[in-house]
């Protein structure tokens, strides 16, 4: 049922135009986009998950895998789906538009280059992909993190990557009184419920989030017991004139 799904997508919108792809990712060609998200802008910012929950699709199956060696964390599905979700927008980058590439979990990361990188520069774009493979998806979401170092770089449009809202922040929560109940946040459990992730997005939103006239998409590929991370990023997106997308399994 998805594929005849992606199928009709297909041919209700117009064929992409043919292009010159410096990134050549085996069997994703120029007929496999998605409805919606453009790959548009001057300087584009990239920011992807890259948390214990981005290995697997199931949470007992994130959980087993935190046991595992990190070749078994980079192995999980999930992740292995996020970086070719990584390639693709990589190969539609404007040709005269930068690109800077974010990874982020407890700490955020730079790949490839310092700064910008020129997206018809094929030495800078597979030092990109090049880092990415050396990343291991662990630790927790904090969400505020990664968008302070994106801020820094001053994109013109934002893309994330993620499964959910965030479990993480750098603020001192514990003399907030929205998160008086939330003990995970300033050390005092290992678990966060759903109402404490959505106040930690919002105050996160509140210190964080990008100039208003910065446009964020989001790519959210859902994670068992985070119903409210939907709404919570079609709302943030939209205000910006972004969008937020679930895709089908199927692709990229």
């Amino acid at each position: 049922a998805m594929k005849k799904a992606v199928e009709a997508m297909k041919t209700a919108e117009a064929k992409a135009p043919e292009t010159e792809d410096i990134v050549d990712e085996p069997g994703v060609g120029e007929e496999d986009y998605l409805i919606g998200l453009k790959v548009e802008g001057r300087k584009i910012g990239i920011l992807l998950d890259a948390s214990a929950s981005m290995t697997d699709e199931r949470l007992i199956d994130v959980i087993r895998r935190k046991n595992m060696s990190d070749a078994d964390k980079i192995a999980g599905p999930k992740w292995q789906r996020s970086k070719r979700i990584i390639r693709w927008i990589l190969a539609r980058l404007p040709a005269n538009s930068e690109v800077a590439v974010i990874v982020f979990n407890n700490k955020a990361r730079t790949l490839g280059l310092a700064g910008w990188s020129a997206a018809r520069d094929p030495s800078a774009i597979n030092q990109i992909i090049s880092d990415l493979e050396t990343v291991v998806p662990s630790g927790s979401t904090n969400l505020q993190v990664g968008l302070e170092a994106l801020n820094r770089a001053r994109p013109s449009t934002v893309y994330i990557i993620t499964d959910g809202l965030p479990t993480a922040g750098d603020s001192s929560y514990k003399s907030l009184n929205p998160f008086a109940s939330c003990s995970s946040l300033w050390g005092g459990s290992n678990t966060i419920s759903g109402e404490c992730r959505l106040a930690l997005f919002t105050h996160t939103l509140s210190s964080s989030a990008p100039k208003p006239h910065v446009p964020v998409n989001v790519v959210l590929l859902p994670i068992e017991g985070d119903p409210e991370a939907s709404f919570a990023f079609w709302s943030w997106t939209a205000s910006t004139g972004g969008l937020t997308i679930s895709p089908a399994a199927v692709w990229p």
